[in-house]
């Protein structure tokens, strides 16, 4: 900061004042900014919103990260969190999830992406809706929730499995066809559910999938009588 002549000697924080005070209680945003080499931080008051605001930058407000309201409510700005669905057409008759090949229980499980293509919301933009796959930012606890909605499913399989994939495991909830349940092809499945909290690193992804165990093709087409429901759902969050 330039002075004209010399350097007044401000001494220490405890001999200016037992209490500091930043604004003359006009209304307007004040702050404190930490002007770093390579990034600056600032926190401060956002008088419109009356809120207490920690972020990235040199102004208020530039990239908000934490803050609290008058009513001492707590937000996380970028706290990564989202929700992807894929839904039945409007002009069709049900929505078709891919065609898995039976599954005879030998090589890697072939998951199929269940390619849940619109975003609800998406906080720290860490959901691709082109490759339908969630990445986590850091390393850390998610909470993670997938469903879907099933029909025309073929009883002559074992059963048909439904899964959040994930760089280090796969959390699956499986639905047995072959029971008394189905006594015809193409009959209604029930909506299958699988949470779970997932240990992940930073980079590591995750996305819901599902496959079919027997000796013959599935297609599984959702919602065929409601236009507009969700046939794939998966949301989630950061623990911490």
């Amino acid at each position: 900061m330039p002075y004209l002549g010399s350097r007044p000697d401000l001494g220490s924080i405890s001999e200016i004042s037992t209490s500091l005070t930043i604004g003359d209680g006009t209304a307007e945003d004040v702050l404190i900014k930490w002007d770093g080499n390579a990034v600056d931080y600032h926190l401060g008051l956002d008088d419109s919103a009356d809120d207490i605001v920690f972020g990235k930058g040199s102004s208020l407000g530039t990239t908000a990260w934490l803050s609290f309201d008058e009513d001492g409510n707590f937000k996380e700005h970028v706290q990564s969190s989202f929700e992807a669905v894929r839904r039945y057409t409007s002009n069709a008759a049900y929505y078709t999830a891919p065609t898995l090949s039976g599954w005879d229980g030998t090589g890697s499980v072939p998951y199929v992406n269940s390619e849940c293509e619109t975003e609800h919301y998406d906080l720290n933009a860490d959901y691709n809706t082109s490759n339908y796959v969630f990445t986590a930012p850091v390393t850390g606890s998610y909470f993670l929730q997938a469903e879907q909605r099933s029909e025309d499913a073929d009883k002559d399989n074992l059963y048909m499995a439904y899964a959040i994939v994930t760089s280090n495991r796969n959390y699956e909830h499986r639905m047995a066809l072959s029971d008394a349940a189905l006594t015809d092809d193409h009959q209604n499945v029930t909506s299958q559910t699988v949470a779970c909290v997932a240990d992940m690193d930073a980079g590591d992804t995750a996305y819901p999938a599902m496959y079919t165990r027997g000796s013959t093709d599935t297609v599984v087409a959702s919602g065929a009588f409601n236009s507009g429901l969700k046939a794939f759902h998966m949301f989630g969050y950061l623990i911490g």
